[in-house]
């Protein structure tokens, strides 16, 4: 859905291991969303400090 509402625009996964260490993956959105579905992320799942504008 957020392709087709954004477009396959450049984007970037965030997500803290710890307070010092984060993981980034980026990407346009249909290259994150294959990249999510052949390797899921582990552990917690939540929206925090997630944003965008249309």
């Amino acid at each position: 859905m957020m392709v087709r509402l954004l477009g396959d625009r450049p984007a970037a996964l965030v997500r803290e291991i710890s307070k010092i260490h984060q993981q980034v993956i980026r990407g346009t959105l249909s290259e994150l969303l294959e990249s999510c579905g052949s390797n899921p992320f582990r552990g917690e799942d939540g929206a925090g400090g997630i944003g965008f504008r249309l």
